[in-house]
């Protein structure tokens, strides 16, 4: 399982096998079978260097330079944390039905964009590193 933050995912699937003892199992086996895309980016462990990054390992920001991608225009969900946000506010009820449209149409862009940024990001990595 390709992830952009292993470290961020694994904390939510861990989280989610507390939550649900039932699914442990196969979450844990998940959370154990992530590959963290991001990694070659990091401060400090760069294997891929390139100054116009400026240190930053954001997906954003690797994905714009390296693919050619904008997250520009996303509406109500801009970055991550809208993302877990908006989520969060959905599963609770918080959004008359209108905006819960709005927040799912979103929600749907945001993720079709990270996927297409991973894509374009390991289409990049496999030109450049050995």
């Amino acid at each position: 399982v390709v992830v952009w933050s292993a470290g961020y995912e694994r904390m939510i699937l861990h989280g989610l096998a507390g939550r649900y003892p039932d699914l442990r199992k196969p979450l844990e086996a998940s959370a154990a079978a992530l590959v963290d895309l991001r990694q070659p980016f990091l401060f400090g462990q760069a294997l891929y260097r390139d100054a116009a990054l400026l240190n930053s390992s954001s997906l954003k920001h690797v994905a714009a330079r390296l693919g050619g991608l904008s997250y520009a225009g996303g509406g109500v969900v801009h970055n991550g944390f809208d993302a877990t946000a908006a989520l969060r506010a959905a599963a609770r009820g918080g959004f008359t039905a209108p905006k819960l449209r709005r927040v799912r149409g979103a929600l749907l862009r945001y993720g079709r964009l990270d996927t297409a940024s991973m894509l374009a990001v390991a289409s990049a990595l496999q030109r450049a590193l050995p």
